[in-house]
């Protein structure tokens, strides 16, 4: 289970995945943080092995009950399974900000050295390596 604390700023949430690089577009103006008090939720490391577009993957991960990781969610994974980025690139496809007239994604990208904050295009295929952070909502009962 991941946890948001709505409390934490942007900064702080992209302080605490301590990425050694990030997209300097990266910013509350692009991409607020919008909520309040301590949401829970399960999340999922989706692989199709395949190439796909961002809607077919969101389609994929609603067929499993997980709906696509907004870019909050994201900085929680990110911040509480570090080296889930050092083996595979995720994108959170749940959220985006629209920057130069492009449509963009937070994704975290990684390898055995570095661990990044980066912005990927939503428009095109991903290629078959990239895996997609799905999220439900834990359930209190």
């Amino acid at each position: 289970m991941t946890e948001i604390d709505f409390e934490h700023t942007l900064d702080a949430m992209i302080a605490a995945g301590n990425y050694d690089w990030k997209n300097e577009a990266m910013s509350a103006s692009n991409f607020p943080v919008e909520g309040s008090g301590v949401t829970r939720f399960w999340t999922k490391v989706f692989h199709f092995g395949r190439a796909m577009a961002s809607e077919d993957a969101i389609a994929a991960m609603r067929n499993e009950g997980f709906a696509a990781a907004t870019h909050v969610q994201g900085l929680a994974f990110g911040a509480l399974f570090p080296t889930d980025r050092r083996t595979h690139s995720i994108a959170c496809l749940g959220s985006s900000a629209r920057l130069i007239g492009v449509r963009y994604v937070v994704c975290l990208v990684g390898d055995c050295a570095t661990r990044r904050l980066s912005l990927y295009d939503w428009l095109g295929d991903w290629s078959d390596d990239w895996r997609f952070l799905g999220v439900r909502e834990f359930d209190r009962s």
